[in-house]
């Protein structure tokens, strides 16, 4: 690294910092307006889980500032004419600038790995009550579950009631029960009734030790009863345990929450395990991965704007730099939210939806840029 190189990378290092600062500042501030007892009441872990939750976010638009910042003083120092005059090579004066943005790329990636651990802390070592009323779990067109309230934490819910259905929409069986409960990987219910009509699959029965379901075939075959018909079987149990019921309530429960409230390891989960791939619930989520993965290269980009609106003959003054920032900001914003209104609904690609604000910002730079040698 020569004297240029760490000249440069000392001055962007210096408002790069500034910058953070001050952003995070601005964004504590606001939340101690909101909320006067925030800092009272959270310690060390909330706090850094709350820095945490931000930095991916301000880590682009921090180096954004630093980069305008620091061509700006450059330019007002008379340093950035020098270079030129010397015919210095751009690529020797910023080349530093972009090792450091890669290694804030990592630092986004570490950050969401350190987010998911915090939170899987938290969920480790909170044994509250979590109840959820109505709780509901559509298993696409097969299984209905209903339940009066649902202890996320334990897995439990009260006063169930399941609608199973074959492939032509008939009822195949169901189960009312007081409770139920998922452990290892099944469901087990406790004091309810268990009804099985006569359907395509057959008649569902269970054993006579109440730990699984058995299929018997319709006296009629395989003709199909079109009127609706009464149960066929009806058998009440104090405890029955149902292996063939695979339904993990898991990330039902976490798709109640708010996209922007879950850690990148929960969205994998929903994304990974939910039943209806194709179902539009999950178009939020997929817009959320794709936003969480496109972040890691924001720094880079940020970097790369940066300098195509500051490295001009004339680097911008420190007023203009601020009115280019805030309505660059305020570009971003609204393109992210307009994209993001049709990712969420699925009317364009979720990777189209997270992406194109930012090629947006890229094509505005460049344009700015080449208008500004003109």
């Amino acid at each position: 690294m020569n004297i240029l190189e760490r000249h440069v990378g000392f001055e962007w290092s210096k408002w790069f910092l500034l910058s953070l600062i001050f952003f995070f500042s601005l964004f504590l501030v606001t939340r101690i307006t909101d909320d006067s007892n925030f800092l009272s009441t959270a310690d060390w872990k909330k706090l850094l889980l709350w820095f945490i939750d931000y930095l991916p976010w301000l880590l682009p638009l921090s180096c954004l500032c630093s980069t305008l910042l620091t061509l700006s003083f450059m330019g007002l120092n008379g340093e950035w004419l020098g270079l030129r005059t010397c015919a210095v090579s751009s690529v020797n004066c910023f080349r530093i600038i972009f090792v450091v943005g890669f290694g804030l790329t990592f630092l986004s990636w570490i950050t969401w790995q350190v987010e998911d651990y915090f939170l899987d802390q938290q969920s480790d070592s909170s044994r509250k009550i979590d109840l959820t009323s109505g709780f509901q779990m559509k298993i696409g067109t097969s299984r209905a579950w209903y339940f009066e309230n649902f202890d996320s934490t334990t897995k439990e819910g009260k006063n169930l009631q399941l609608y199973c259905y074959d492939d032509q929409g008939n009822d195949a069986f169901r189960i009312r029960a007081k409770s139920a409960y998922w452990k290892n990987n099944r469901w087990i219910f406790h004091q309810g009734r268990f009804l099985g009509f006569s359907s395509l699959m057959g008649i569902p029965t269970i054993d006579a030790e109440n730990n699984g379901m058995i299929w018997e075939e319709q006296p009629d075959g395989l003709q199909r009863i079109k009127e609706k018909s009464s149960p066929k079987y009806s058998k009440f149990f104090q405890h029955l345990t149902l292996d063939d019921l695979q339904d993990d309530p898991t990330t039902h429960l976490l798709l109640m929450k708010k996209p922007n409230l879950l850690s990148n390891k929960q969205i994998s989960l929903i994304l990974e395990n939910y039943p209806n791939q194709s179902s539009s619930v999950l178009f939020p989520f997929l817009l959320r991965s794709a936003h969480i993965r496109c972040s890691l290269v924001t720094c880079l980009l940020a970097i790369f704007c940066g300098l195509m609106i500051g490295a001009s003959n004339s680097p911008p003054s420190f007023g203009k730099i601020i009115v280019v920032t805030l309505l660059g900001i305020t570009f971003f914003y609204l393109v992210r939210t307009f994209f993001d209104t049709l990712g969420e609904r699925g009317i364009v690609n979720h990777w189209v939806a997270a992406g194109s604000p930012y090629a947006a910002v890229l094509l505005l730079s460049v344009f700015y840029r080449l208008n500004g040698e003109r």
